[in-house]
This record gives structure tokens, C-alpha cells and sequence, in this order.
């Protein structure tokens, strides 16, 4: 399954939502000290497949 987020950034907040179509529940993934997003987004990505929507943001 190809994963296109939908990405959000306001000035130094960075964040990209990985909507399921089988979930009326989120979840809300924010990774540690690896500035950034590319573990959150991988997170994301894998729990969005399976069925449960995430928003991945950047600390």
C-alpha cells in the first residue's frame, strides 16, 4: 500500500496525518530526540496500515 500523508506545517511545527479509512480512532506519534519526523512518520506509516489513523509530529 502506497501512503500518501497529508502534511502540515505553520512555521516551526511540522506534522503529516496518515488517515485509515477503517479507524474512527487516531493516534498521536511524537518520537524522542531525533529532531525531527522520519521515525515518527515510520511509526505512522506502519500502524496506519494497520487500520488506525496517526498523526506524526515533528519535536
Amino acid at each position: 500500500m502506497s501512503l500518501k500523508p497529508i502534511e502540515f506545517i505553520k512555521d516551526t511545527h511540522h506534522g503529516e496525518l496518515f488517515p485509515s479509512e477503517n479507524s474512527d480512532i487516531a493516534m498521536i506519534v511524537v518520537t524522542g530526540s531525533d529532531s525531527g519526523i522520519k521515525w515518527a512518520r515510520e511509526i505512522s506509516k506502519v500502524f496506519c496500515n494497520n487500520g488506525l489513523s496517526c498523526l506524526a509530529l515533528a519535536y
